[in-house]
């Protein structure tokens, strides 16, 4: 008897953990990035540290929708008094250099999430057969997802927004 009440007991406690640890992998909710970090395809890391400047992930119902500006520092104000038909090339490029956005279906299969934009600021992946890969992991309650890009590569780390 003492072994079957302590098999049940390992099966439960088994069956408890793996729900609780279900729920925390869902990536379903709005997540902010708190840190990044990567490697240049040359071999040099480099990092934000503090200087996050304000991007959000959100992930619903098997759509997406991903914003950040991708820099430590903020990006540039217009100049005063000058209409956004009418401000210079260089202003557009401090603008928009930074800015990543696109939104969209996604899926996770596994530690992979694969994303299928709908509308992006970068066209190219809005083209039919674009399908952005991400690895995931989790640190805690954080998720980690990785880009890669050849030899590059670059880590965002995003805690849950309440």
């Amino acid at each position: 008897m003492r072994i079957r009440t302590g098999t049940l007991t390992v099966l439960l406690a088994l069956v408890v953990g793996s729900a609780g640890l279900q729920a925390q992998e869902s990536i379903e909710g709005a997540w902010e990035i708190v840190q990044v970090w990567g490697e240049t395809a040359a071999g040099d890391a480099w990092s934000y540290g503090d200087a996050i400047q304000p991007s959000v992930f959100i992930f619903l119902d098997g759509y997406y929708s991903f914003t950040a500006v991708n820099a430590p520092e903020a990006r540039p104000l217009p100049p005063e008094g000058v209409a956004r038909p009418d401000l210079p090339l260089e202003y557009g490029e401090a603008v928009w250099r930074t800015y990543l956005s696109n939104s969209g279906t996604y899926e996770v299969d596994g530690e992979t999430l694969v994303t299928h934009p709908t509308v992006a600021l970068w066209p190219p992946f809005m083209a039919e057969d674009s399908r952005p890969v991400y690895e995931m992991e989790w640190d805690g309650e954080d998720l980690l997802i990785t880009t890669r890009a050849g030899e590059a590569w670059r880590v965002w780390r995003l805690e849950r927004l309440p």
